[in-house]
């Protein structure tokens, strides 16, 4: 038997309340399968009062004792001392400690005039059930008590203090959320739900998912030359793909300036670390610059190029044309790595790399220049995106999966861990 009224039981019993007026709640909540204190507890909660109209008569006769009364002379300056009594006179209600409305019978079951006869003709204040009335008051009621928080205003302060100094550093709610979890006495998607309701000071338009990205115009290129492409095409990575030791890294780069230096980006798949290279332009000769210097800071520490990109998928961008010499070492001719070319305006085959991508956009963004800037501020930037936590790495960051995989090599390219308070993704993080 469920405590759970429906809009249909409702409905029932209004209409039992009305046509069968002698029963009592017992026998009215057999009838809809409902406890007999359960009806009572509906009534009383959710029935409507109707005050009586006093249209072409006194207000007066709306107390119960209207027709027995013989107060007289309540108000010291009566206009008629001798002629009429309190109870004819609408000034005298106000005074009139006995004044009452309420129904005597109403003090009993069922609570209600539904099923009075009197009904049409009374003049007293109503109390009626109305099916549709009580069915609206308790759905708004049930989400009203669900929506509301259940702090006490000390701690609902603390809590709007810590989410809308972090959401003011580009972190995402659900970093947020790891990174505090015995702070919160809820789960994430009520903190969510708060935001939507403008319950903090941060709106959701202060959080970096609901800000849409423009879309990037498409760029023709020139094609790759057939011979650059032969063997190396994606086809040939898929079927490479299952050979593969280790995870392989997806390669790219990000404009700034139209003619002015460039990123060159490499995705770790598998811990999805990413390491950023300025490059002075687009040029295959800047690409080739930066492997070399790859090469030179992992000799450093008796490792190769192998040991860490082994296998590399790209667009078939021109800067990456001397594919020959980035796969090679020039002075023994070893082969480094192996480089595949995604198929033409197809980004959907290294997402990876295109994702993260965008939270480089919240730092610079696509109408910005990076001529301005240097090595150790693209370092900063990586570490702060790095130590990002996230969802699909089990609230892990990059740079702790990546740590365990390659043990300090993050630390050869400047890339450091940054704490989850102190974490910057957004264009102040690169002010000077």
């Amino acid at each position: 038997m469920s405590k759970k009224f429906t809009k249909v039981d409702r409905i029932r019993l209004q209409d039992l309340l009305t046509n069968s007026s002698k029963l009592n709640f017992k026998e009215i909540g057999k009838a809809i399968n409902k406890n007999g204190t359960s009806i009572s507890r509906e009534i009383k909660k959710y029935l409507t009062t109707v005050e009586a109209s006093t249209f072409n008569t006194s207000k007066a006769t709306r107390c119960i004792y209207s027709t027995k009364c013989s107060e007289k002379h309540l108000c010291s300056n009566c206009r008629f001392p001798r002629k009429l009594k309190c109870s004819t006179c609408d000034l005298c209600v106000n005074l009139c400690k006995k004044f009452n409305t309420v129904c005597p019978k109403l003090k009993k079951v069922p609570y209600v005039c539904n099923g009075c006869e009197n009904f049409r003709y009374c003049r007293l204040d109503k109390r009626v059930y109305y099916a549709e009335n009580a069915h609206k008051n308790a759905t708004e009621f049930r989400s009203k008590s669900r929506t509301a928080t259940c702090l006490n205003k000390r701690d609902f302060l603390k809590e709007d203090e810590l989410l809308t100094n972090l959401v003011c550093k580009g972190q995402s709610l659900h970093h947020i959320f790891i990174s505090h979890s015995n702070e919160f006495n809820c789960t994430e998607k009520t903190i969510r739900n708060r935001i939507k309701n403008n319950l903090y000071s941060c709106s959701r338009n202060d959080l970096p998912a609901s800000k849409r990205i423009r879309s990037s115009k498409v760029v023709k290129r020139e094609p790759m030359l057939d011979k650059v492409l032969t063997n190396r095409t994606y086809s040939d990575f898929l079927s490479f793909k299952p050979t593969i030791p280790c995870e392989y890294v997806e390669m790219d780069t990000v404009i700034g300036r139209v003619g002015g230096k460039v990123l060159l980006t490499f995705q770790f798949i598998q811990s999805h670390f990413m390491l950023a290279f300025l490059l002075e332009n687009k040029t295959a000769e800047s690409v080739l610059f930066a492997f070399y210097n790859i090469r030179n800071i992992l000799a450093k520490h008796n490792l190769s190029q192998h040991d860490l990109m082994p296998v590399i998928l790209t667009d078939n961008g021109k800067e990456f044309s001397k594919v020959d010499l980035l796969e090679t070492s020039q002075s023994t001719g070893e082969i480094l790595s192996n480089i595949f070319f995604c198929n033409p305006y197809c980004s959907s085959e290294k997402p990876h790399v295109e994702n993260n991508h965008k939270l480089i956009r919240r730092i610079v963004s696509h109408d910005s220049s990076f001529d301005f800037l240097t090595q150790q501020d693209i370092n900063l930037m990586m570490s702060h995106i790095n130590s990002y936590k996230r969802l699909s790495l089990m609230d892990k960051s990059p740079y702790e999966l990546f740590e365990n995989l390659h043990p300090g090599i993050a630390s050869m390219f400047g890339i450091t861990n940054i704490e989850s308070d102190e974490i910057i993704l957004n264009k102040h993080l690169l002010d000077k």
